[in-house]
């Protein structure tokens, strides 16, 4: 294969990849900008819909802004090494966002006084373990290993 059919596979690649899990920054200020409260998303039977549509929309534009984006880049190396360094950042925003738009009291994470507040407590923390431990460090990975590509190729 050429070169630029490589380059352009791996682009779309990376698109596809950086694209699927933006969806975790993408919904949860899409739903609030369509519906201004939550309250609206459980009135309206449809609203949960436009958010999806809207979402899965918006993910399209950025896999292909990434893949056409990643593909212009010539050295093999810079475009593997802005690829990680893309996707790691989407993968520690998507940990940002969550704990933004989840509503969690850390006071209550960390002092729960009732079993509402102590089934909340005990959710997050499971979450944290099998969610965001392992986006956090793939994340850091993606930042660490792209940067290290890009200063080699300086």
């Amino acid at each position: 294969m050429k070169s630029t059919w490589i380059r352009w596979l791996v682009g779309i690649l990376f698109g596809l990849v950086i694209g699927r899990v933006s969806f975790g920054i993408v919904a949860p200020f899409l739903s609030p900008v369509l519906g201004a409260e939550p309250d609206w998303l459980a009135e309206d039977p449809t609203a949960f819909h436009y958010v999806i549509i809207a979402a899965l929309v918006i993910q399209l534009l950025v896999a292909i802004a990434i893949a056409v984006w990643l593909a212009r880049i010539t050295v093999m190396k810079r475009l593997i090494g802005w690829g990680l360094v893309a996707l790691g950042a989407v993968l520690l925003m998507n940990i940002v966002s969550t704990l933004l738009f989840s509503g969690l009291n850390l006071g209550a994470l960390i002092n729960p006084g009732s079993r509402a507040e102590s089934d909340a407590s005990t959710a997050f923390w499971f979450w944290l373990l099998a969610m965001a431990l392992p986006y956090t460090v793939i994340g850091a990975a993606g930042l660490i290993v792209g940067g290290i590509l890009l200063r080699k190729t300086r």
